[in-house]
Protein backbone atom coordinates (compact mmCIF):
# COMPACT_ATOMS: atom_id res chain seq x y z
CA UNK A 1 0.00 0.00 0.00
CA UNK A 2 2.76 2.79 0.94
CA UNK A 3 4.55 1.98 -2.34
CA UNK A 4 2.02 2.63 -4.11
CA UNK A 5 1.11 6.16 -2.22
CA UNK A 6 5.00 6.53 -2.76
CA UNK A 7 4.32 6.08 -6.75
CA UNK A 8 1.36 8.65 -6.55
CA UNK A 9 3.39 10.92 -4.67
CA UNK A 10 6.25 10.71 -7.34
CA UNK A 11 3.99 11.26 -9.94
CA UNK A 12 2.48 14.07 -8.36
CA UNK A 13 6.10 15.51 -8.81
CA UNK A 14 6.50 14.87 -12.19
CA UNK A 15 3.30 16.58 -12.98
CA UNK A 16 4.50 19.59 -10.99
CA UNK A 17 7.97 19.47 -12.18
CA UNK A 18 6.54 19.44 -15.98
CA UNK A 19 4.44 21.81 -16.08
CA UNK A 20 7.06 24.26 -14.12
CA UNK A 21 9.13 23.81 -16.95
CA UNK A 22 6.31 24.46 -19.95
CA UNK A 23 6.22 20.57 -21.19
CA UNK A 24 2.94 18.52 -21.28
CA UNK A 25 0.93 21.80 -20.75
CA UNK A 26 -2.21 19.32 -20.65
CA UNK A 27 -0.77 18.67 -16.44
CA UNK A 28 -2.87 20.98 -14.72
CA UNK A 29 -0.62 22.46 -11.97
CA UNK A 30 -3.70 22.34 -9.36
CA UNK A 31 -3.95 18.73 -10.36
CA UNK A 32 -0.62 17.89 -9.48
CA UNK A 33 -0.65 19.85 -6.18
CA UNK A 34 -3.66 18.02 -5.07
CA UNK A 35 -2.15 14.37 -6.10
CA UNK A 36 1.10 15.51 -4.07
CA UNK A 37 -1.12 16.54 -0.97
CA UNK A 38 -3.35 13.53 -0.94
CA UNK A 39 -0.20 11.10 -1.48
CA UNK A 40 1.67 12.65 1.31
CA UNK A 41 -1.62 12.57 3.38
CA UNK A 42 -2.07 8.72 3.07
CA UNK A 43 1.50 8.37 3.53
CA UNK A 44 1.34 9.94 7.00
CA UNK A 45 -1.44 8.13 8.20
CA UNK A 46 0.01 4.72 6.92
CA UNK A 47 3.12 5.56 8.64
CA UNK A 48 1.31 6.29 12.26
CA UNK A 49 -0.60 3.38 11.95
CA UNK A 50 2.01 1.27 11.30
CA UNK A 51 4.14 2.35 14.48
CA UNK A 52 0.92 2.42 16.97
CA UNK A 53 1.35 -1.25 15.37
CA UNK A 54 4.79 -2.03 16.58
CA UNK A 55 4.02 -0.40 19.52
CA UNK A 56 1.31 -2.85 20.30
CA UNK A 57 2.94 -5.76 19.62
CA UNK A 58 5.85 -4.73 22.07
CA UNK A 59 3.22 -4.23 24.93
CA UNK A 60 2.03 -7.76 24.18
CA UNK A 61 5.66 -8.96 24.16
CA UNK A 62 6.40 -7.19 27.63
CA UNK A 63 2.92 -8.23 28.78
CA UNK A 64 4.30 -12.02 28.01
CA UNK A 65 7.34 -11.73 29.39
CA UNK A 66 6.21 -9.76 32.78
CA UNK A 67 3.66 -12.97 33.03
CA UNK A 68 6.42 -16.06 32.34
CA UNK A 69 8.91 -13.77 35.33
CA UNK A 70 5.82 -14.06 37.77
CA UNK A 71 5.30 -17.76 37.70
CA UNK A 72 8.49 -18.26 37.86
Amino acid sequence: MSKWILVLFILGLVCTVFSLIGNFEWLVPWWSAILMVAAVKLLTQIWKREEEGEREKLVGKIQYLEEQLRFK
